[in-house]
């Protein structure tokens, strides 16, 4: 199952209300382990500067493809030009993990050939536990464990990529670990005042004029 693709500008990313609402419905069925994936290409920008953006956007498609293969029966949709998200059930944490491993042996098989010349790409992976059981409503719960997991993803791809990470429902808090340290800069920088909107134009290709503008939220610390 594919979720839809409608979009929002202000978050940078494709069908994220659209995702949130079938993996509601996907996960609505009692599923002992729950997760949500995200799947990235690693340095994707490198790949756009060095190969060109056709040969980017062929690697993304084929790691949408190669996904949606390897997750069947599986809520999946691509929300960035680089990332493909996923929910996911399995009858427990074992095969979520057997789940994962499985993607990060099988995806760097991601290449493409343009002409005579073959372009590979390296993915990381991010995944958040999800826990329904609680009284937290289900979509809230999603868009929560989605976040958890972009985190994730990211963290894997800086720190050399090629791997993953499977995070517990809710994240320890206390100031010894990474997102603890992150919440105590984000109620810092709260207190402070310290977040700021970046507006980045979207320029037409017809024209060169400014067809619109995506919306950020920084935080300057």
């Amino acid at each position: 199952m594919v979720a839809g693709t409608n979009q929002q500008p202000h978050a940078g990313l494709v069908g994220v209300r659209g995702f949130v609402d079938g993996a509601a419905r996907h996960l609505r069925t009692a599923a002992p382990c729950a997760a949500i994936l995200v799947i990235q290409i690693d340095q994707f920008s490198r790949l756009q500067a060095d190969h060109g953006a056709r040969c980017a956007e062929a690697l993304a498609a084929r790691l949408f493809t190669m996904s949606r293969t390897l997750l069947p029966g599986q809520t999946v949709l691509r929300i960035s030009p680089h990332q493909i998200v996923a929910a996911v059930r399995e009858p427990h944490r074992g095969a979520l993990v057997a789940r994962c491993e499985t993607l990060l042996a099988e995806l760097p098989a991601l290449c493409v050939r343009l002409g005579t010349v073959s372009v590979s790409a390296q993915v990381s992976l991010g995944a958040g536990l999800i826990d329904l059981t609680d009284d937290a409503p289900a979509h809230d719960r999603i868009e929560a464990t989605l976040d958890l997991a972009l985190g994730s993803a990211l963290r894997m791809s800086l720190a050399g990529g090629g791997r993953y990470e499977l995070l517990g429902g809710t994240p320890d808090e206390s100031p010894e670990t990474e997102s603890g340290r992150l919440l105590a800069r984000i109620n810092r920088a709260i207190a402070e005042d310290a977040f700021r909107l970046v507006y980045q134009p979207i320029v037409s290709l017809q024209g060169e004029t400014q067809a619109h503008y995506e919306v950020f939220m920084r935080m300057v610390d």
